[in-house]
């Protein structure tokens, strides 16, 4: 049976400095005479609450569900929506016999790392501003922010 193993930590001055060090020692003692195969990869950054708040919060619920267009729909028809309209993308699959079909995957967002959300956020605010529907920026809606908006 293998056995997966992850730990996470920094690297200072090229030493690897474990999270939890004596969580290591104990995994590395139960592996005494055992072979082992090491891989260090960059930690996948999630996308942080403020990201989630602003694209629910700013983007999907403050602005989209107040215009026309959107008006009515509950926030989930709005969000997949757009999700489906920005990130599905045809697949081809190939079966045993040699037949193929062409699926549609749209995106998991709960996959995304930090990174990819900015881009997908990004995507969505000039997808609305192609429809004259245009969220205020991230600042304005964080927590105890008095912002004025002149109309």
């Amino acid at each position: 049976m293998d056995v997966k193993v992850i730990h996470k930590g920094t690297i200072k001055n090229g030493i690897k400095c474990y999270d939890y060090p004596k969580v290591y020692q104990a995994n590395l003692d139960s592996l005494e005479g055992k072979r082992f195969e090491e891989t260090l990869e960059l930690e996948h950054e999630k996308v942080t609450s403020l990201q989630w708040g602003y694209y629910y919060g700013g983007i999907i619920k403050g602005t989209c569900m107040k215009t026309e267009t959107f008006r009515g729909w509950p926030y989930k028809d709005i969000e997949e929506a757009i999700r489906k309209h920005l990130r599905t993308t045809d697949k081809v699959v190939v079966f045993p016999d040699g037949s193929q079909n062409v699926m549609q995957y749209t995106d998991d967002l709960r996959q995304y790392s930090k990174d990819e959300m900015v881009i997908y956020i990004e995507d969505v605010l000039n997808f609305l501003a192609e429809k004259d529907i245009h969220p205020l920026p991230p600042d304005y809606y964080k927590y105890g922010v008095n912002v004025q908006i002149k109309k």
